[in-house]
């Protein structure tokens, strides 16, 4: 019999949980195993919070002790198999999901997290099994056929993949993840216009997502069209000033147009966030060498090889600029 001390503990706890507040459902649910060590659901509950404030490790440790205790916990199988995952420990996350799904093969969610586990880890024919299962139960599942999708295109397999994505957008024409996965498969293609143009209709429902504006502009910076290129990193730039990627992709475009003073700005931009951005640091040097600014790109150039001694560019060019300033 559970002791009522313990069981006010657990609820309690099970309350300040559901609250979010994470301390103090952490304390109470700590007093109850110390009271009852053998008490799953507060084990339970108590893998639930580590897990929410990121403490994988103790989250794993709390869910190892139901399955222990209670083989046939599908709830705490899968929570394993979470902890496990979000770890990047692939293979106990496999072997956590199967044991979930052995105890309940109806689990939706399940499979798809396992076909992800198997995706990850780079077992496309295993990862693809578990998709279909999913979609097997729930044919109207976005998110399986975008799975599904992906883990074709990431086997290069086009033609499935666009079978795929375009039964996602049977389903929900204004799904912009839809219309953003199929960009991707156009651009793995090579097909740059009908990226372009998917990733547009993706922008249409959704304007401020930062990835298909700063992938729009890497494709106009492939094709040559600065214009639009400066245009669309500038927008991925204003959604998220954190992203460095977006200020690089912003300083290249620039520099390649000749915006030597703006390109110089978005550089630094993308080093102050990232201070070790080697290839930033290397495209700002650049930029202060076309501008004229030699002391500057000297400066760039060795902060360059200092984060990458091989680096044969900068070698080259910081003995031209070295040269020039003579």
């Amino acid at each position: 019999m559970v002791s009522r001390k313990v069981q006010d503990l657990f609820y309690k706890g099970m309350a300040y949980l559901e609250l979010k507040s994470i301390r103090w459902a952490v304390e109470h649910l700590r007093k109850a195993i110390e009271l009852d060590p053998d008490h799953t659901p507060s084990l339970y509950a108590l893998g639930r919070a580590q897990y929410k404030v990121g403490d994988l490790d103790q989250a794993i440790e709390c869910f190892m002790r139901v399955v222990t205790l209670e083989p046939k916990d599908q709830f705490a199988w899968f929570g394993l198999a979470v902890a496990h995952h979000d770890d990047g420990s692939y293979r106990e996350a496999i072997t956590a999901y199967k044991r979930g799904l052995k105890l309940n093969p109806y689990n939706e969610i399940g499979w798809l997290w396992l076909s992800v586990a198997h995706q990850e880890n780079r077992e496309y024919p295993k990862a693809i099994k578990a998709c279909r299962k999913a979609l097997d139960l729930n044919p109207d599942n976005l998110d399986g056929w975008i799975l599904l999708g992906s883990i074709y295109q990431e086997m290069k397999n086009y033609t499935q993949a666009l079978d795929a994505y375009q039964k996602a957008l049977a389903l929900n024409p204004d799904s912009a993840k839809s219309w953003s996965v199929l960009a991707s498969l156009h651009a793995d293609k090579g097909e740059l216009a009908q990226a372009i143009e998917a990733y547009l209709n993706s922008l249409a429902i959704d304007p401020r997502d930062e990835r298909a504006w700063f992938n729009v502009g890497s494709i106009h910076l492939k094709t040559g069209d600065l214009a639009q290129a400066v245009e669309s990193f500038e927008k991925a730039a204003v959604i998220n000033p954190k992203d460095e990627r977006s200020w690089y992709g912003l300083g290249v475009a620039l520099h390649e147009k000749g915006d030597y003073a703006e390109a110089i700005e978005a550089f630094q931009n993308a080093v102050t966030l990232r201070e070790k951005y080697t290839l930033a640091w290397f495209r700002l040097g650049l930029a202060y060498h076309y501008d004229g600014n030699l002391a500057e790109a000297i400066k760039a150039y060795e902060e360059t090889l200092r984060l990458d001694p091989f680096n044969t560019l900068a070698k080259e060019a910081l003995v031209r600029a070295k040269e020039e300033s003579e």
